[in-house]
């Protein structure tokens, strides 16, 4: 997932850039409000359904887009994101490691503490969960970020939802290792690792599960994000109609996407991830960018995105059973109140856990701690 906001006050800071002098963007971190709340709607409709709350009706059936495919956003954003970063840094003494680090410090703590808490939920409330039946394979291997299969034969970790991480992590370690190069030199590694581990997917057998996990076509949308920092970096700017018109355009392809199936037919690159940087082109490359109180709250729901993403699982099982001893009836009122303490408790996470620990953690990896600790 992509972690972003584009605040560094040491050694992450692009130098340079506009990115610098703006400090942070907005839109950005609207974007990725936007992509973890479509996948949070997306599971909250399986939720209502799976839960007994409600077992037909528009809350659950209204699917005009394939709900996954806020996941296909943050991978745009985070391609977006590293080449914003390491533009100017490659070659750089000492900044891979640096960059690596952060990523580790920005990824791991909040989806370690999430992955300890689905195993103990697994052993306390096994009767109410899926999947239940787990190995010591499994269990390291979703703290390592590598894929392995489950019992049933889907690679997932034992959070499902870190699934995505596992394409992260690997993105991050291919970014780090053209960082050692120059610019021409690492961004010839990057890509070219890339398109080669897709190409390599496609033709080993299955039973090869790791290169076939990471050799799926989304891998291939970190570049599209790449591109648009490009055109970020080189001042490419739109009027707000424009961006608007692309982000329009963008959630126009994934109704007609999810109509055709085309996720199904063609992969998440072609199904989903041209869409996706339809959509976070419209938000990065605004010449106007976002304002105003409403904004604001969408920015700070923004932060909490990382938080929003990995927590909103628990929420949703944890208010569910209260719903059922409360015995409360109304489907409306449990998704609009889902929907809503969902990201209050993403908020609460980030400011009270997340963004604390991030601070500390890179305190104590030597970097300078700055006022406002928005971290990618």
């Amino acid at each position: 997932m992509a972690c972003a906001s584009l605040e560094y006050r040491d050694v992450h800071e692009p130098r340079d850039t506009g990115a610098a002098k703006a400090g942070f963007l907005p839109d950005l971190q609207i974007a990725r409000f936007v992509a973890a709340f479509i996948v949070m709607w997306g599971h909250l409709q399986h939720e209502t359904k799976a839960l007994g709350i409600a077992t037909q009706g528009a809350l659950i059936d209204f699917a005009p887009i394939y709900y996954p495919s806020g996941v296909d956003i943050f991978f745009v954003i985070s391609g977006f994101i590293m080449y914003l970063l390491g533009r100017d840094r490659f070659g750089e003494p000492g900044f891979a490691r640096t960059f690596l680090t952060r990523r580790l410090i920005r990824i791991v703590p909040l989806y370690w503490l999430f992955l300890f808490a689905m195993l103990g939920a697994i052993t306390l409330f096994g009767g109410r969960m899926n999947n239940t039946n787990l190995d010591g394979a499994h269990i390291v291997s979703s703290f390592l970020f590598v894929p392995w299969p489950r019992i049933d034969g889907n690679v997932v970790p034992v959070l499902s939802s870190g699934w995505t991480l596992n394409y992260e992590m690997l993105f991050y370690a291919i970014f780090a290792t053209g960082l050692l190069f120059s610019r021409r030199q690492g961004m010839t590694i990057v890509v070219g690792a890339l398109i080669a581990l897709f190409a390599i997917g496609q033709i080993v057998p299955e039973s090869w599960f790791v290169l076939r996990f990471w050799g799926k076509s989304i891998i291939l949308e970190f570049l599209l994000g790449m591109a648009l920092a490009h055109f970020y970096l080189r001042g490419i700017r739109l009027p707000r109609w424009a961006a608007i018109a692309l982000i329009a355009a963008g959630f126009a392809m994934l109704v007609v996407a999810n109509d055709v199936q085309l996720v199904q037919r063609a992969g998440r690159f072609v199904g989903a991830g041209i869409a996706a940087a339809f959509i976070v082109a419209g938000f990065v490359l605004s010449a106007r960018p976002s304002s105003g109180p409403v904004a604001r709250g969408f920015v700070e729901a923004g932060d909490a995105s990382y938080a929003l993403y990995l927590s909103h699982p628990f929420t949703l099982n944890l208010l569910a059973i209260v719903w059922e001893r409360l015995g409360i009836g109304s489907p409306a009122l449990f998704f609009g109140s889902a929907l809503l303490l969902c990201v209050l408790v993403s908020i609460a996470i980030y400011r009270l856990l997340e963004r604390p620990v991030i601070a500390w953690l890179n305190a104590r990896a030597g970097g300078r701690r700055s006022e406002a600790v928005k971290q990618f």
